[in-house]
């Protein structure tokens, strides 16, 4: 669960996702409709990936004494 400020398009495009499941795994996706095609949705789950992997890679290095970290 995240903390989202107010964001009434946001969360109209979150609102319009899900995922699905295919053969080759799994799949985001938004509704296209008179609204766009939940372009916010989508940059906010591209961020969140994004920082995930900065969190992980900051862990690791900290966990491994990597002085360029910190």
């Amino acid at each position: 669960m995240i903390d989202l400020y107010r964001d009434e398009e946001l969360i109209k495009d979150l609102a319009r996702m899900s995922i699905e499941e295919k053969t080759q795994g799994m799949k985001l996706v938004g509704i296209r409709d008179e609204h766009g095609h939940c372009d916010r949705g989508f940059a906010l789950t591209i961020a969140l990936t994004a920082g995930m992997d900065w969190a992980m890679s900051l862990h690791e290095a900290l966990v491994e004494g990597d002085e360029e970290w910190v």
